[in-house]
């Protein structure tokens, strides 16, 4: 997985579960998170995030071809890690 794609897999699990702060989202919490922000606005012009309404604990909601593109962030992430514990297995 590249930087970009784990970026965007955080901001799209923060998206889907809530709890987080518009400048969570915008990268500007400590410390500033210049990646976070590209990423969100990645999500944002390419249709996988959209503004929530403003009454809701979260900025941004996650839209279906969100939720499609996060399921294969999460799947590329567990081979990711199922690689790792075959490797490290091997190693010992």
């Amino acid at each position: 997985m590249t930087s970009q794609e784990i970026n965007r897999y955080e901001v799209l699990q923060e998206a889907a579960h809530g709890g987080r702060t518009m400048e969570w989202f915008l990268g500007q919490t400590p410390p500033p998170n210049e990646l976070r922000k590209e990423a969100t606005e990645f999500l944002l012009e390419n249709g996988c995030l959209e503004r929530a309404d403003p009454q809701r604990s979260t900025p941004f909601r996650i839209t279906e071809r969100g939720c499609d593109l996060l399921a294969d962030l999460s799947a590329k992430f567990r081979m990711m890690k199922n690689r790792v514990k075959e490797q490290s297995r091997e190693g010992s």
